[in-house]
């Protein structure tokens, strides 16, 4: 039962349900508009509903491209059957030819959601259309693209909601779990390290893929979603900054996946009890800085200060009795070095929002 309503959360949400309604009412308006459309082509009305559930996308630019991708690949279709007809071809050999052609042209990207409607477009001619191909010809058209435009008029009259705060709760969580991995990861070479620690740790790193991917969607769908959306006029969300800081954040992901090597190693294990102290405190430290991003400019700057301060700490306590580049210390080093890079790129991360925002 749980995992059922599991299942069918994703179906519940306020966005999809509103998403829902208007799929609903684009369908019924578009029912009685084909009613209304005068000549032949009134007796097709039953195709304006297939239009509008066409165009019924969840955004409102994706509501454009697909309608006229849709109502183009329709448009094809019939072309290439009506030029069969005209030609005199029999319907024994119009037939494969019109669908074949379709098929053909739906290869083509450049058509999107419209491609799969050639081929049947061009069939229908024939099923449907029968002794009447022209009629049918010029009402499937018309329909659909009335549909389609109910079903576009619909979404931009009640614009879907943006996702807003769905992607930057995920970005937020994204950064904890990155903290919390850090963390954790540097609390592992203390000492021997069990293997079950080991394999829990390299599952974190799976997790903390999953959510990047997550993330990225979401940012995705927030950035497609205010494309002639009207809630975009009040949604505070700067695409290229967001976009800039879901980079950093992917960068991060991967300089702590190179902290796993050397962990798998006995090389942190061999060093210095203090050196282990230390990697343990820039740990915590790290962990810090990433829940601050999000906080006062002045806490966030602290963090950094800190977590630099640690590294220096850990590297001067690594590298004051260093003697030659034994393999042990070459890949301490290759954490040291990862973990520098974490704190740089917030750092310039930081920076280029503060000069950003200052430019604006």
């Amino acid at each position: 039962m749980q995992k059922l309503a599991g299942a069918l959360l994703p179906a519940l949400t306020p966005s999809r349900l509103l998403h829902v309604a208007k799929t609903a009412a684009a369908a019924t308006l578009a029912w009685y508009a084909g009613h209304l459309v005068p000549g032949e082509a009134n007796a097709y009305a039953y195709y304006a509903p297939l239009g509008a559930l066409v165009a019924s996308v969840p955004t409102v630019a994706g509501s454009v491209r697909s309608s006229v991708q849709v109502v183009v690949g329709v448009l094809l279709g019939v072309l290439a059957s009506g030029a069969l007809v005209t030609l005199g071809t029999p319907v024994a050999l119009a037939v494969p030819v019109a669908v074949g052609v379709g098929t053909l042209l739906a290869g083509i990207p450049v058509f999107g959601a419209g491609r799969d409607y050639i081929p049947i477009s061009a069939l229908f001619v024939f099923v449907v259309g029968g002794a009447n191909p022209d009629g049918f010809s010029i009402g499937y058209v018309v329909q659909m693209a009335v549909g389609a435009a109910i079903g576009v008029g619909l979404n931009l009259i009640v614009p879907p909601a943006t996702g807003r705060k769905q992607a930057m709760e995920a970005m937020s969580a994204l950064k904890t779990t990155i903290a919390d991995t850090i963390q954790r990861a540097t609390e592992l070479p203390a000492g021997d390290a069990p293997e079950d620690d080991l394999k829990d740790w390299r599952s974190s790193l799976l997790r903390l893929d999953g959510e990047l991917a997550d993330a990225k969607t979401l940012v995705a769908e927030v950035q497609e979603n205010l494309r002639g959306n009207a809630r975009g006029l009040r949604a505070k969300f700067d695409s290229s900054s967001v976009q800039a800081e879901l980079d950093s954040l992917s960068r991060i992901t991967r300089h702590i996946a190179e902290l796993q090597d050397p962990f798998l190693e006995v090389s942190w294990s061999e060093a210095k009890p203090e050196s282990g102290r230390a990697l343990q405190a820039s740990g915590e430290q790290l962990g810090q800085l990433l829940r601050a991003w999000d906080q006062s400019e002045a806490d966030l700057h602290a963090r950094l200060t800190a977590a630099s301060s640690a590294l220096d700490d850990l590297q001067r306590l690594e590298f004051e009795d260093h003697t030659g580049w034994d393999p042990p210390a070459q890949r301490r080093s290759v954490t040291i070095y990862a973990l520098r890079k974490i704190v740089a790129e917030i750092e310039y991360r930081v920076e280029s929002q503060k000069t950003t925002a200052s430019t604006a």
